[in-house]
């Protein structure tokens, strides 16, 4: 198929070109790359500007050259996706593309200056920093904000807490938290409290990821404050952060957390107790782990952080699923004093109690065997 559309990308209907060249980066056949980037100067701007889009599906590094020159294209569609195919595969190694990207954040059209800044941000290099602290002093956007985030450097923290205390948009305040989250500037930790109570979930869900980022305990009272947030997104967030914090403060209101009518919540909840290892989840997460009603994923997480604590009151409940008729399938059943990828149990479902079984003997093995 792929050897079909290399050919037909030298037809001479542009519209056949054009469909080759999406087909090409659907099938991301790594034969491809090399017409594709001879596509990047077809005649016809619209299949150069799928030629760029399906380069950037398959994110190969051959491409991040012949990607440059086609930020000169004439057409805005095809600097487009040539910015966006290169924000997907650069990276520090291509300090090469700097310069080029700086020129483009000047280009008239947004699109392409976004792209450019994202792309900045990736690559790390410091000859972006003024540039985009300037932009950025002019005019706060998301992008900018997301880029500082990724060039780390200190001077950029103070104009990022600024616009956390101003009543900017969602997006530009969201990515504004997470940008100082990654900078993990403890200077950051009062204005991202202040940021939980914000009337933008987006900005409440980044700050509680960024809070757990930097890791300062100030922030572990205000996050047990929102773990009764209205939005599962920010719920999430909070109690990831309550268990990067690690602190025992969490315990109780993550046990709370267990039954949330998120999945996700009560997901990250069992791997929060998980790392912080007190015994007093220790019953919770039994619950967990002997509730046929609750999803699959989550009682494996439950029974990993059994293992992961150690405490032998886990020991008889788990060895009592194991002889559950939950793991009976129409070909066979479970046998412990047989290797998992020696029995025949296999049906539409037994994957599921494959891997199940599996994390159950490996939790047993830890506890037996500190």
């Amino acid at each position: 198929m792929a050897e079909q559309h290399i050919q037909e990308l030298k037809h001479e209907d542009p519209n056949v070109r054009e469909r080759a060249a999406s087909a090409l980066g659907k099938i991301k056949d790594e034969r491809a790359v090399g017409p594709l980037i001879q596509a990047l100067k077809d005649e016809d701007w619209k299949v150069r500007s799928v030629a760029a889009w399906s380069l950037g599906v398959m994110r190969d590094r051959r491409a991040v050259e012949p990607l440059l020159q086609a930020l000169k294209d004439e057409y805005e569609s095809v600097r487009y996706n040539a910015l966006s195919a290169l924000g997907k595969m650069v990276d520090e190694r291509d300090v090469i593309a700097v310069e080029p990207l700086l020129q483009l954040l000047k280009d008239k059209d947004w699109r392409v200056r976004s792209g450019a800044t994202l792309a900045l941000g990736k690559i790390r290099d410091k000859r972006a920093l003024e540039p985009l602290m300037q932009k950025f002093a002019e005019v706060p956007n998301s992008a900018v904000a997301r880029a500082l985030g990724e060039l780390g450097d200190e001077s950029s923290v103070e104009p990022l807490i600024r616009v956390l205390e101003e009543e900017y948009n969602e997006d530009i305040l969201t990515a504004a938290a997470v940008a100082l989250g990654k900078m993990r500037d403890v200077r950051a930790v009062e204005p991202l409290i202040l940021k939980l109570r914000s009337m933008h979930s987006g900005a409440r869900e980044g700050a509680a990821w960024a809070l757990g980022n930097i890791g300062d305990v100030r922030a572990v009272e205000p996050l047990i404050q929102t773990l009764d947030d209205i939005d599962e997104g920010v719920r999430k967030d909070t109690v990831w952060a309550l268990g990067r914090l690690g602190d025992v403060r969490a315990v109780e209101p993550l046990k709370q957390a267990l039954k949330d009518g998120y999945s996700q919540v009560r997901r990250e909840a069992v791997e929060a107790l998980g790392k912080i290892k007190d015994v007093r989840a220790v019953n919770s997460l039994i619950r967990v782990v002997l509730n046929r009603e609750e999803k699959v994923d989550v009682r494996m997480e439950a029974i990993r952080a059994l293992g992961g604590m150690g405490d032998e009151r886990a020991l008889e409940p788990l060895n009592e699923i194991l002889g559950e008729e939950y793991f009976q399938t129409p070909e066979g059943r479970y046998n412990p004093d047989v290797r998992i990828d020696e029995q025949d149990i296999w049906d539409e479902e037994s994957h599921i109690h494959e891997e199940m079984v599996e994390v159950i003997r490996d939790a047993i093995r830890r506890i037996e065997q500190p």
